[in-house]
């Protein structure tokens, strides 16, 4: 279920198709409990953690690049946010570090003076990033002959 409030905040509205699948996942992976308040049903969902793999992604048909650009995005916005970074230690193919996320409600101040503005951390130790390799080598003074 989609709140109204949601569905037309700024936030959601300057999503991509792409990110609105992945965030409609995230709320798939929402925990609940019915509890009965004044004799009648009720669904509750509660705040815990939840993983959400490329593998998952793939299965969505939302490429490698396009996954981690949309939990950037939603991230950016206030959909989501980090509980525990993942994505550096894998001892084998079946014991992984994914990242552990959260649904997030910053997303109500978004495009407001109060909203604060979170980025997702880069994973990798800074000398394995391409672009800073890349600089570096233009920088050095190797004979190219």
């Amino acid at each position: 279920m989609i709140e109204p409030e949601m569905y037309y905040s700024e936030a959601f509205m300057g999503l991509s198709a792409s990110a609105l699948r992945t965030l409609m996942r995230c709320l798939q992976k929402r925990k609940w409990v019915k509890r009965k308040e004044n004799g009648i049903k009720k669904v509750v969902y509660t705040n815990e953690g939840f993983v959400f793999p490329y593998s998952e992604a793939a299965f969505l048909n939302i490429g490698t690049t396009q996954f981690w650009k949309n939990i950037k995005t939603l991230i950016e916005r206030g959909f989501l946010k980090i509980i525990h970074q993942g994505g550096w230690y894998q001892k084998n193919e079946h014991d992984r570090d994914c990242s552990v996320y959260q649904l997030s409600e910053r997303w109500k101040l978004y495009g407001t003076k109060d909203f604060q503005r979170i980025e997702k951390d880069k994973v990798l130790q800074s000398e394995f990033y391409i672009r800073t390799n890349l600089e570096r080598q233009k920088t050095k003074s190797t004979s190219q002959k």
